[in-house]
């Protein structure tokens, strides 16, 4: 069961990230003013910000008609529905970042002094913390499910394209019933589905077995096997008598890393049809 809670972890916001998210053309450089500026959100976030991260394992997942249910708790959201059924998730990791309280009550307190660019520029900030936080997080089940012999999927949040946002107010209730010590820092979803602080997010990531993995120096591909595939797995382990979710992991493992030409989609998809065909 993967669970995971950090407060204050390592953030290390890219120059790049910043600008693009302040709206500056990618081969601008932050000088004089906006240089000043883009520092000064830096120097007080480093003192004084608290951002965190939040994690937690639900094995519960249950497609029924076109809804999800995770946990016991419904979910209307097509493509989240979609992105489980394809990837044949069986289970999902609950995340919930922040980068604080203490950035959003600093940036209104500038806003109040009549020092808008102050404002704007930690405002971009904490975006930007959200993003890092949200890549670390990924980072931390991404590596645990490798271990554990499984593939992470892209994360998906409530207000994405085919999300509606007010499923924050589940899924936020979800999280706190599903996790004992609660949220470590300040977090509640308005009535609209916002999110307070603003500068937050939650997620649900996928959690899938029946995968294929290709990658080179540059990128990374995990594609789901084909539905006909995974019947004759699901088969031959019921013959066997694998009917726990233990012993149904227990026998599966990566296979041995083979050089093949191509990029990684191309390879990911040469072998799953391969697959198919030999089996």
């Amino acid at each position: 069961m993967f669970t995971l809670t950090e407060i204050n972890p390592a953030v290390e916001v890219q120059e790049s990230e910043y600008q693009r998210l302040l709206g500056y053309p990618r081969h601008r450089r932050l000088e004089d003013r906006s240089r000043e500026l883009a520092d000064g959100a830096l120097a007080w976030f480093g003192r004084n910000g608290r951002p965190w991260i939040c994690a937690h394992e639900i094995a519960d997942v249950e497609i029924r008609g076109d809804r999800v249910r995770i946990g016991g708790t419904g979910f209307s959201s097509p493509r989240l529905h979609e992105i489980l059924i394809e990837s044949r998730a069986h289970a999902v990791v609950l995340i919930a970042v922040s980068a604080g309280e203490e950035c959003e009550e600093h940036a209104r307190q500038l806003w109040e002094e009549g020092k808008p660019d102050e404002y704007f520029f930690l405002e971009i900030l904490g975006s930007a913390v959200v993003e890092q936080l949200m890549v670390v997080a990924s980072g931390r089940i991404c590596g645990w499910a490798d271990e554990n012999k499984m593939a992470a999927l892209p994360y998906f949040s409530p207000g994405y394209s085919g999300w509606e946002v007010v499923e924050q107010i589940p899924l936020e209730n979800l999280f706190r019933r599903s996790f004992d010590g609660g949220f470590p820092g300040a977090l509640e979803v308005l009535e609209s589905g916002m999110l307070r602080p603003k500068k937050s997010q939650l997620a649900v990531m996928g959690l899938t077995r029946d995968l294929v993995k290709a990658w080179d120096d540059f990128d990374e591909v995990k594609m789901s096997l084909p539905e006909k595939f995974v019947v004759r797995i699901d088969a031959s382990a019921q013959k066997q008598g694998l009917i726990s979710q233990d012993a149904y992991a227990a026998h599966f493992h990566w296979g041995d890393i083979v050089e093949r030409g191509g990029s990684p989609r191309e390879v990911a998809e040469a072998i799953s049809q391969e697959l198919v065909a030999t089996f």
